[in-house]
This record gives structure tokens, C-alpha cells and sequence, in this order.
């Protein structure tokens, strides 16, 4: 036991997440999070750990417990889409979406304006 914190103290390592992070593990088992979240966010910081890292090992989570059925529907945002505005001409479709997600931070909506170029069969 203790195996980790010994190697932390042997070499010098202020967080032991951020490098189990960087070797490419996807579940941290902090005892500290005080320090350790500001430790991943400094080390994001200092480009010694990227948001894609991060989000790829969240996703690996997510797959994982939705594929032995830990997840429920309740445990997903919905987000809401509201078609504002919509123009369809010979060769292309423009698209104004509204896209609100309730529930997150006072209700965070965010504008999307899409344009695609029709192509036939």
C-alpha cells in the first residue's frame, strides 16, 4: 500500500493525477481533490495536458456506464432546438438553430448558423 505516493515523493511529482492523465488514464482516484483538480487545471494551463485529453477520457467514461446499463435517460441534458430561420435555395440550405440546454448554468443557449451546399443523388 501507498506504492503511488512513494513514487510521487521519489521523483518529485506535485500530482500524481495529471501524470496518470497524461499516461492515459480515464478515472482518477483522488484522495485530495482541493489540489489536485487546480493541479489538472494548471497543468491544462502550462499545454502539460489538453481539454481534448480530458474530454476523450470523460467520453471513455460515459461509453463505459452506458454500456453496462448505468445510465438512464434522466441523466442526459436534452437540449432544446428552435429553427428560427430557414431558406432553401437551388443548390444550398441555410439554417439558423437556437439550441438551449436547460438546466446547465442559468439555461446557456448558443446560436447556430449553418449553410450546406446540396448535392443530388
Amino acid at each position: 500500500m501507498g506504492a503511488i505516493g512513494q513514487f510521487k515523493r521519489a521523483h518529485n511529482i506535485a500530482s500524481i493525477d495529471v501524470l496518470a492523465l497524461q499516461a492515459g488514464d480515464d478515472a482518477l482516484l483522488a484522495e485530495d481533490y482541493a489540489t489536485q483538480i487546480p493541479a489538472i487545471k494548471a497543468a491544462i494551463k502550462a499545454h502539460h495536458l489538453t481539454t481534448e485529453q480530458i474530454k476523450a477520457a470523460d467520453l471513455h467514461l460515459l461509453q463505459l456506464k452506458n454500456k453496462l446499463g448505468l445510465l438512464k435517460a434522466d441523466d442526459y441534458i436534452q437540449p432544446k432546438l428552435q429553427l428560427s430561420q430557414y431558406q432553401l435555395q437551388k443548390k444550398s440550405a441555410t439554417a439558423s438553430v437556437q439550441v438551449t440546454m436547460p438546466g446547465v448554468k442559468a439555461n446557456t443557449k448558443l446560436n447556430v448558423y449553418a449553410k450546406h451546399q446540396l448535392v443530388a443523388p
